[in-house]
Parts: C-alpha cells; sequence; structure tokens
C-alpha cells in the first residue's frame, strides 16, 4: 500500500511539473518580444511608429517625413532646414515587497528643430519636443489603485551651430548643432489609490523622468557634427548613419532603501526632413 501510494504521488509530481511547463511555455508563447532599435527586429513597436527605426523595418518615414522629390539636397546659407528625432521611452517598475506605483510604460518624445544658415555659415534656429505618442497608464496593484494620464505640453529648445561652408553659397558637408533645452516638456500622471471609502490622489508629473533621461542622453549641450545633405525616402542602414545621430540613455531612481526602483531606457535617431512636415498628432 505504502508503495503504491508513493508511486501514485511521484505520479501526481510528474503532471504538476509537466503542467507548469506546459503554462510557463504558453505564456512565453503569448509574450510579445519587445527588442531595441538595432536588434535586426521590427517589432509591434517599431512598426506603429513609422521612420522611428529604419534600420530595423527598412521602411519609408511615412507621412512625417517629404518625399524623395521634395528633399533638399544640400544645406547652404540662406536656406531654412529641419531635422527630428523619434525619442522612444520605456518605463519599468520593480518592487521588493509591498509597495504601489503609476506608471506609463511606453511613451514616444518627439524632438523638431527648425534652423537657418546666416551668411556668415552661422546656425540659428529652435524647436519644441512633444510627448506624441503614450500608452495607458498602469500601477502595481491595480486592485487597489489607479491611474490616469493628463494633457501634455511641449517643451522647447534652442539651436545654434555652423557650418562647413566658407562662404556665402558654398555647400556645406557637414553641420555642428548645438541644441541647448530651455523647458522641459510635462506630461501629467494621477495615482489614485483607494482606502475605502476614500480615495487619496496624487498628482505627478513625468517632467523628472524627461529631464534625467534628455540630461544622459547627449542630445543637448554637446556640439552634434551631422553630414549636410538630407536624407528622404526608404532608408537602408547607411544612408540612416550618413543622415545623423543615434541617441540612447538610460535613467533610474529609487526609495531610500530601493524596495522600489524605476527603470528609463531612450533611444531614438535625428533625421533632417522637409521644413514643411507638418508637426504628428499626439496618440493614446
Amino acid at each position: 500500500m505504502a508503495t503504491q501510494f508513493r508511486d501514485l504521488s511521484r505520479y501526481r509530481n510528474l503532471m504538476i511539473a509537466a503542467a507548469l511547463l506546459v503554462l510557463a511555455v504558453s505564456l512565453a508563447a503569448c509574450t510579445p518580444a519587445k527588442g531595441k532599435c538595432g536588434d535586426g527586429v521590427c517589432d509591434s513597436f517599431e512598426q506603429k511608429k513609422p521612420g522611428f527605426c529604419p534600420v530595423d523595418c527598412n521602411a519609408t518615414v511615412g507621412e512625417n517625413q517629404p518625399d524623395e522629390s521634395s528633399a533638399t539636397t544640400a544645406i547652404t546659407a540662406g536656406g531654412n532646414y529641419a531635422f527630428h528625432i523619434n525619442y522612444a521611452i520605456d518605463w519599468q517598475v520593480t518592487c521588493n515587497g509591498v509597495c504601489d506605483a503609476a506608471f506609463i510604460p511606453n511613451q514616444m518624445l518627439y524632438l523638431r528643430g527648425d534652423f537657418s544658415i546666416q551668411p556668415d555659415q552661422s546656425v540659428s534656429g529652435d524647436g519644441i519636443l512633444r510627448v506624441i505618442y503614450m500608452e495607458q497608464c498602469q500601477t502595481l496593484m491595480p486592485s487597489n489603485s489607479k491611474c490616469a494620464i493628463g494633457t501634455p505640453a511641449d517643451g522647447h529648445f534652442s539651436i545654434s551651430g555652423k557650418t562647413s561652408g566658407k562662404k556665402a553659397g558654398d555647400s556645406a558637408e557637414t553641420v555642428e548643432l548645438t541644441l541647448t533645452l530651455d523647458q522641459l516638456p510635462t506630461l501629467p500622471l494621477t495615482h489614485t489609490v483607494l482606502i475605502p471609502p476614500t480615495e487619496i490622489s496624487m498628482d505627478n508629473t513625468t517632467q523628472m523622468l524627461f529631464d534625467g533621461l534628455l540630461k544622459n542622453s547627449g542630445i543637448f549641450n554637446t556640439p552634434l557634427i551631422l553630414l549636410a545633405t538630407p536624407i528622404s525616402g526608404e532608408l537602408s542602414q547607411e544612408q540612416t548613419s550618413r543622415a545623423g545621430s543615434y541617441f540612447e540613455s538610460d535613467y533610474e531612481f529609487s526609495t531610500v532603501d530601493r524596495a522600489m526602483v524605476h527603470s528609463l531606457h531612450s533611444e531614438g535617431g535625428l533625421l533632417f526632413i522637409n521644413p514643411q512636415t507638418a508637426l504628428p498628432v499626439i496618440e493614446q
């Protein structure tokens, strides 16, 4: 009888282990893989944002980019030019113990700059930073809390620099741009904790997150030496490298005891665009 009981117990344990293995495989198959720009995979996030990662998707930039026929072929004094950076932000929160937080897993920060070349080959201009895409916010304890995203507000930056041209009318081979951040964008985020029979709401803003990411990105306050031939249309990896610079940044903040850690990663590339290109609409 004891032997039979041991056999039944061993059989039950094997069946539980097999069921857990099947469940793990099923969860893995149902969880969409999320990679990074440059990993060779055109994932669902990159597909939603044409032109964000042409290296992976090798797709046309879409309605935010000019047609090949309308692209400017050289940067010269007296001309007006523009660029953009689609800056994707991934936000994750980990908790060691019991804690709660509100966060937005994925966002897209759009930087658009417009500048002109003066007769002395100096550069002047300005630009905006706009949150154009955000996933629905989440909390760590959805059964006991909720969150809501408010209306985003644009940030602003100024542009200075010079070109490699020697005199008016020269076609420059390179253009040096220095972007100076004047005002950070904001994205209000309300975190409401349910404590029956009342609710406690905390109004926050993602401005601190943008500040940390952008300071680490290399986009601002550092001269960017760019090839001065704007490229549009279908972009190969070689063309993307020639068109501008690629930026990547990480930022982390936590409680003093690190019981809760917010980890953010951002990345995106600079591309020249037609100055007539309209600003993208905000998606949520």
